[in-house]
């Protein structure tokens, strides 16, 4: 069964005739037995109780675990495992935990003998150097409270199974739903119930569920002689809570999404520690071991903007979002780690560990997600607009405006007629965003032409450090200054590497429908196209991967033009997929041109790889090509830069390149880059948000009012990918109805190669209003096309 059904389903015991649905309260503190040595299985509500016996099944089931163990609080759960513990036994704990477990093991636990070691358990090197013969457990949060870091279940419990110790996982934050540590390798999870669990901020319990049936045993022992049992009552209402916890959690990641986004665009907030952002140190580990990123976010405000002032302001002002401790409801909730959950922890340990008097802690409920927002915009004295897109956020960037690009030069805006298209024609074609670039590019911008000199230029010795940074903070990927070779575009770089690595009538290997320079690029210079055609299926594009090596040696390929993510077709491509790509070119002497400028535009839940992190022996023969142009939309100031490890290929791509004429950068190309890469990541973050509230728009709108026509979901780009083929349109008579009836210029799939016919792609890098409007005009064309 599916996670959804087992939180309604699991743990039901066949045993009560009566045929109620919701497991009966058995409100009692003792049962009677029928005589002397007979029991019904049930002697004193301490030890057992149907009612807590049918949370704790359930709970087994969720968890995958061998036995599950229900308390009085979390605390209480947690206090019970120390007691698996004697004197001078030595346990490593993450050092960003809550601050009721710090304070039990620092504070109590100690004072009885345990000694503890307080780690960064995202780096597993630090945990295993703490290790000691006397080492008996590793304790974890994952993600942790309130910092949020995510720890790598599975490579800690390697460590914890190789010194025969136990791992506990703190598995509060994101409960069974999203994450099941006993089946990364955990020994014990730990669950403080009253949160998402019991998720109505109505009861206090705790839960610990049990790889072993030996560890259970003793923590039933240690539970009946403390007399820390969870009463019926209460084990009633968590076992409540659990029927709808995965459609709570499901919405409330939703919205922490969207708040994330908001907040990490917001001038007037710093950090914002939240898994499912791009940038967050612990996204890919989430994704590896997680199905979801939850609810909790927790960031700070900049000193600038008042710093503790400002924190003290929100907390008095908000609104629908309640000041209050606790977590995992309903109900969204603010909370001040500094006084109130970590307040046991001194301040200057607090200060060194991150929990600074300017963070908060949100946690997200079950309101609308436009509603929270304006409730912190206005906490914040920020401006809240009439109306956000998808109910996502107020819109600091305002690319809410429509700006009127006619009369530029604009290929995408002022050439329709000379195209042969209407004049009044809505163009969603050619990979350019109608929004404005990041305010810090135009302030460049500005500098350099009221300095009113153009001379030759080379980069600032910034360009580098911004580049490097980004690669390293966005895409964990390091570049070295050695490999990058500046060009003007990445279509450029692709044709002189074409001419620089092989010889005419050279076959080179595309994977259509792609993007359709590529195949242009091969034929132009005299190459030979060789189609690996990707495989569509249930809506998603695969690789043929027979194919493709078949394709390699059949036709002795030299190059393979990778697009990652890929255009149109909106796949963001697996490290698998990726590596078994890699492999097969490795093993035939394949060079690797990997197209990776939409690399930026990966949606939540997807995990873009640079070809460049897969291993040295790939990155030694391959070209890796990114550019600023999609991502902060500066493709007019024509700069690409490509990274080639291999000085061998790199020398011989440079070659090509001088035998062109090209050597000198264009100028304010070099200056809006830079800005753009050093200061341009919050504008990029609203963006991201702004572009899934329209793609959210899209979704909605193809699914309800297009009948016969399909959106392939995108993983990544701004351009997804439209089928028609059930509207029976195909070729020249689609793209005509498109163009003539609905009044829209997209980009005809035929135009991608094979496996275009009958598809369509279209920019959604637009004002939300006119992709509404876009939707209209579509929907009325085919409705006048029906009734005709």
């Amino acid at each position: 069964m599916e996670l959804e059904t087992l939180c309604i389903h699991a743990g039901k015991a066949d045993t009560d005739k009566s045929g109620a649905l919701s497991t009966p309260i058995y409100q009692t503190a003792t049962f009677a037995h029928p005589a002397l040595g007979k029991s019904t299985g049930y002697d004193y509500t301490r030890d057992t109780n149907p009612t807590r016996d049918a949370l704790e099944a359930t709970m087994t089931e969720l968890e995958g675990g061998a036995a599950a163990l229900a308390f009085t609080s979390g605390m209480a759960a947690a206090t019970a495992l120390m007691e698996l513990f004697s004197p001078g036994d030595h346990i490593v704990a993450s050092d960003d935990l809550y601050g009721g477990t710090w304070r039990l093991f620092s504070r109590i636990s100690m004072k009885n003998g345990l000694t503890f070691d307080w780690a960064d358990t995202s780096d597993p090197a630090k945990v295993e150097a703490l290790l000691r013969p006397e080492t008996k457990a590793i304790f974890i949060e994952t993600p942790t409270n309130p910092l949020m870091h995510v720890t790598d279940i599975r490579a800690i419990a390697r460590i914890a199974r190789k010194n025969h110790i136990l791992l506990i996982v703190d598995n509060t934050f994101l409960s069974p739903v999203f994450q099941r540590p006993i089946e990364l390798g955990a020994d014990i999870v730990l669950h403080s119930a009253t949160k998402y669990l019991a998720g109505h901020n109505d009861t206090v319990a705790g839960i610990l569920v049990c790889d072993s049936e030996i560890v259970a045993e003793k923590l039933k022992f240690i539970r009946l002689t403390t007399g820390a049992a969870l009463a019926p009552f209460d084990s009633w209402l968590v076992s409540r809570g659990l029927k709808t916890l995965a459609v709570r959690l499901k919405k409330q990641e939703e919205t922490a999404r969207q708040i994330a986004h908001w907040l990490a665009a917001c001038p007037k907030v710093g950090k914002v520690h939240y898994p499912g952002l791009p940038g967050h140190k612990g996204h890919d580990t989430s994704l590896r071991q997680a199905t979801g990123f939850g609810g909790m976010i927790s960031f700070e405000v900049t000193e600038a903007a008042g710093g503790e002032k400002l924190v003290r302001r929100i907390l008095e002002r908000v609104r629908l979002i309640r000041f209050a401790e606790s977590l995992g409801g309903t109900e969204t909730l603010i909370t001040y780690p500094a006084t109130q959950t970590h307040a046991a922890i001194p301040e200057a340990e607090r200060n060194a560990r991150g929990i600074t008097n300017r963070l908060l802690r949100l946690s997200v409920g079950l309101e609308n997600a436009g509603d929270l927002i304006a409730d912190l915009a206005q906490a914040m004295d920020m401006d809240i607009p009439s109306a956000c897109p998808s109910s996502s956020c107020p819109d600091p960037y305002h690319f809410d405006e429509i700006i009127d690009r006619t009369g530029t030069g604009s290929l995408k805006f002022d050439f329709a007629k000379a195209r042969g298209k209407p004049e009044n024609v809505i163009p969603m074609w050619v990979a350019d965003m109608d929004f404005r670039c990041p305010p810090a590019v135009t302030a460049a911008l500005r500098n350099m032409a009221e300095h009113a000199i153009y001379g030759y230029t080379e980069p600032k010795p910034g360009y580098f450090s911004a580049l490097q940074g980004w690669f390293a903070r966005r895409h964990h990927w390091n570049v070295k200054e050695e490999w990058l070779v500046k060009t003007p575009g990445v279509v450029f770089a692709i044709c002189a590497a074409i001419r620089a690595l092989t010889g005419e009538g050279d076959a080179i290997l595309i994977q259509p429908p792609v993007y359709y320079p590529f195949a242009a690029s091969i034929r132009d210079n005299r190459r030979k196209v060789v189609n690996n055609e990707l495989i569509l299926r249930e809506g998603r594009y695969t690789v043929d991967f027979a194919d493709f090596e078949r394709k390699i040696v059949e036709n002795r390929v030299r190059l393979f033009i990778l697009c990652n993510p890929h255009n149109p077709v909106g796949r963001v491509w697996t490290k698998k997929e990726l590596t078994a790509m890699a492999d097969i070119c490795h093993a035939h002497k394949v060079t690797v041109i990997s197209d990776e400028i939409h690399a930026d535009f990966t949606f939540p839940g997807h995990t873009y790889t640079p070809f460049g992190t897969l291993g040295d022996p790939y990155l030694q023969e391959a070209i890796v090509c990114t550019a600023p142009s999609k991502t902060f939309n500066l493709a007019g100031l024509q700069v690409s830069n490509i990274f080639i490890a291999n000085e061998a290929i790199r020398r011989q791509f440079q070659r090509e390149i001088d035998a062109t004429g090209y050597s000198q950068m264009n100028t304010a190309g070099l200056v809006a880059a830079q800005a753009a890469y050093e200061d341009g990541e919050k504008w990029l973050n609203a963006l991201l948000a702004y572009l899934s509230g329209n793609l959210a728009i899209l979704r909605q709108f193809v699914a309800e009012r297009l009948p016969g026509v399909d959106l392939i979901e995108p993983e990544g780009t701004y351009l997804p990918w439209l089928d028609f083929s059930g509207t029976g349109l195909m070729g020249k008579k689609l793209d005509d109805f498109i163009v003539n009836e609905a009044g829209l210029w997209l980009d005809d799939g035929e135009i991608f190669g094979p496996g275009g016919k009958g598809f369509a792609r279209i920019n959604i890098a637009c004002p939300a209003a006119r992709l509404k409007q876009a939707l209209k005009q579509l929907e009325t064309a085919l409705k006048k096309r029906k009734h005709r």
